[in-house]
């Protein structure tokens, strides 16, 4: 990738987490550095039904606010859940989540 565009990425992302645009500066960042393929594959099977359903619309790219009208839940516990789940996968952001859903083809929701 060439100097000019890292940097304009990077102040892509500065400027995202600036305004609070946590999603786009972490996407913005895996551009810049990328991720480390996962070493093993992602075991859903350690959150629970409530957290997979919130890990699936996370890897959608909703926000918390989003997830919380289609499960019922407040935005607080949502992020709650988030953080349970960032935990338990050894993760620490949503792009990472997305990641590993992505590269699980037995986590995806099925299609209509």
């Amino acid at each position: 990738m060439g100097l000019d565009r890292t940097r304009r990425l990077q102040e892509v992302a500065a400027l995202a987490r600036q305004q609070g645009l946590t999603v786009l500066a972490e996407t913005t960042a895996v551009l810049v550095v990328g991720l480390p393929a996962p070493e093993t594959a992602v075991d859903l099977g350690v959150l629970s039904p409530r957290e997979r359903e919130i890990a699936m619309l996370a890897g959608q790219a909703l926000t918390n606010t989003q997830i919380a009208r289609r499960v019922g839940r407040s935005p607080h516990t949502v992020n709650y859940h988030l953080r349970q789940i960032f935990q338990k996968l050894g993760i620490a952001s949503r792009v990472e989540l997305a990641a590993l859903l992505d590269r699980d083809p037995g986590s995806h929701p099925p299609r209509s």
